[in-house]
């Protein structure tokens, strides 16, 4: 699972719209697992509003680029934070519980597998989706597929199990013959 640090306005992707191809759009990207399990991303680094290739004040201008900046810094705040407590606690644990409180563990998964119960989202626009996915709805059940296969459900969680915000549903999605992965997030 992947759960990256929220623009501070709007969904990833949205404002880099030059570097997206056909894995990439407003919302979504996608990863090749590779023979060693690990993710290989099939976009262009420029598709990330904070890669250094980009002039970040002349993309956003002095203030919202400083507003960014801390934004990005409270997210990797809380995330230190939610390692902290479950090298504590070993709980996958909220990080704004106090120390009153008794510490509930969250789900590392709400759902796995099967059905996908969010399927009205946001996230399931087809204005955002890259070229290579296809959404089609066919009797009250949507369809993704990448590049004409099958792209299959494997696990949603809210970003903030995690300790820190982000989206309010992360999905993602496989699809196994050419091993793509896929990632798009509900945001309410």
């Amino acid at each position: 699972m992947l759960n990256l640090f929220e623009p501070l306005e709007g969904y990833i992707g949205m404002n880099t719209h030059e570097y997206h191809n056909e894995f990439t759009g407003e919302n979504w990207f996608a990863f090749k697992l590779t023979d060693d399990n690990q993710y290989e991303f099939l976009g262009n680094e420029g598709y990330f509003e904070r890669s250094a290739i980009h002039d970040h004040k002349q993309m956003f201008g002095d203030w919202w680029f400083d507003e960014e900046r801390k934004h990005v810094q409270e997210c990797k705040d809380d995330y230190q934070k939610a390692q902290e407590l479950f090298a504590k606690t070993n709980k996958l644990a909220n990080i704004h519980s106090s120390d009153d409180e008794e510490i509930v563990q969250n789900d590392w998964l709400d759902e796995m597998g099967g059905d996908l119960s969010e399927q009205g989202g946001n996230w399931a626009s087809p204005t955002y989706t890259p070229k290579a996915i296809d959404l089609k709805w066919q009797q009250d059940k949507l369809n993704i597929t990448c590049q004409g296969k099958p792209l299959y459900f494997i696990a949603g969680v809210p970003a903030y199990h995690y300790g820190c915000s982000g989206a309010d549903w992360i999905v993602l999605l496989y699809e196994p013959i050419d091993k793509i992965v896929v990632f798009t997030f509900d945001w309410s």
